[in-house]
């Protein structure tokens, strides 16, 4: 990097020596100036730069409502409650515990309420319900033909087959054919890689 760099400012100087080594100098001549213009004498003092402005005049005067003069009171907005930081204990007495926040309690569910869930055409229910237990029962053969010591070995491939299959069921149960057919395809795409 040094040498680049050095290298590179002999080059740059090399265009500028010849000037100074040609020997011959050489004359500049400044460009003429303008000439100005004659200036025609005037008979008095110049104009002034600016003219003081002496007379103001105002607009006439306008009455003011007296709806708009009157002022309302602002509204006080509720404080925050400022809890001011625990005084420090000596290190000789314990510390009394903090003051206990309770937060409101959460709104209970409507009873009697269902979960929302996506309605289905009939035919479309039935295919993904098909094909949901299509997967598990492939799910469940693939899991059978796997030796106990691979099982053993990828144990956590297997309990997460073993989730979705569960999963599946129940969301079968529910009535959401759609996720069960989704849970019982990825544990058939699982079972698949264990081979």
């Amino acid at each position: 990097m040094q040498r680049t760099s050095t290298i590179l400012a002999i080059l740059l100087t090399i265009p500028l020596a010849g000037c100074v080594l040609s020997g011959k100098s050489k004359k500049v001549q400044a460009p003429a100036a303008p000439t100005p213009a004659p200036v025609q004498a005037s008979s008095g003092p110049p104009p002034p730069l600016s003219i003081p402005q002496t007379s103001a005049q105002l607009p006439p005067a306008q009455p003011v409502p007296e709806a708009a003069l009157a002022t309302q009171p602002p509204e006080e907005e509720p404080r925050p409650v400022v809890v001011p930081p625990p005084k420090p204990v000596p290190k000789n007495r314990p510390r009394p515990e903090p003051p206990k926040v309770e937060a409101p309690p959460a709104p209970a569910p409507e009873p009697g309420r269902q979960p929302v869930q996506e309605v289905l055409r009939p035919e479309e229910r039935n295919r993904h319900h098909q094909e949901a237990i299509h997967a598990r029962g492939e799910t469940s053969r693939l899991l059978s033909r796997v030796s106990a010591r691979v099982q053993r070995q990828l144990k956590d491939r297997v309990d997460a087959i073993k989730t979705f299959l569960q999963q599946s069921e129940d969301f079968e149960r529910r009535g959401d054919m759609r996720q069960a057919n989704e849970l019982a395809q990825r544990a058939l795409v699982l079972a698949r890689e264990l081979r």
